[in-house]
């Protein structure tokens, strides 16, 4: 019983993944993590070393886990609504002013710019064949612009958190919502702020 919950719940997180992919994401997540736990900790202090790595698990695991088909798939199915609440409750980048590692200026871009990539995608691409290559060539070239701001604390922040919200996340059309396509399950959960996943037509 404690194993088939602890199943469920990891699913909730990303999805349903097979122990292979789900191993990968749990080995990049942790090592990310401790990195970045461990620098941040010898310069401001444990506290804020521990939030910064859990900050980093679940950008670097929701990063990896939308490259994998199965996550992929379950979140196509995710109605407009619930992808645009998903944009809007990761509020990841305010964490590092809060944590005073970061400038609300650059939190406030980096969130809006999520944001709005996701709104724009949905609006204009989304049935589009060419979604993917576009939200990845979108995300590519702001986390290059992200970079070349300079962000000595957290270089890494602004590249994994654009890659994951607009390359993996906005990245996914509505395929099996497309119109003139039925799911072959249309009770199928799909995913709305990342855990738990819930049934779009239940609302559970």
């Amino acid at each position: 019983m404690r194993i088939r919950g602890r199943t469920k719940f990891w699913s909730s997180l990303v999805g349903p993944l097979g122990r292979r992919e789900s191993a990968v994401v749990l080995v990049i997540a942790t090592s990310a993590a401790a990195r970045i736990s461990y620098n941040t900790s010898r310069r401001a202090g444990i506290p804020r070393g521990v939030t910064a790595g859990l900050a980093a698990f679940d950008l670097w695991g929701g990063l990896v886990a939308f490259q994998f088909q199965p996550t992929r798939e379950q979140y196509s199915r995710s109605p407009l609504e619930s992808r645009m609440l998903f944009a809007l409750v990761h509020v990841q980048p305010f964490l590092l002013p809060l944590l005073g590692e970061g400038s609300w200026r650059r939190a406030t871009g980096r969130y809006a710019t999520a944001v709005v990539s996701t709104a724009v995608l949905e609006c204009f691409l989304s049935y589009s064949t060419s979604r993917r290559v576009v939200a990845n060539g979108a995300a590519a070239a702001l986390s290059a612009a992200d970079l070349a701001l300079g962000a000595p604390a957290h270089s890494w922040f602004g590249p994994v958190y654009l890659m994951k919200m607009i390359g993996g996340h906005s990245g996914i059309g509505r395929g099996d919502a497309a119109p003139g396509k039925t799911s072959s399950n249309t009770h199928a959960p799909t995913l709305v702020v990342g855990a738990p996943w819930r049934d779009a037509a239940t609302g559970q």
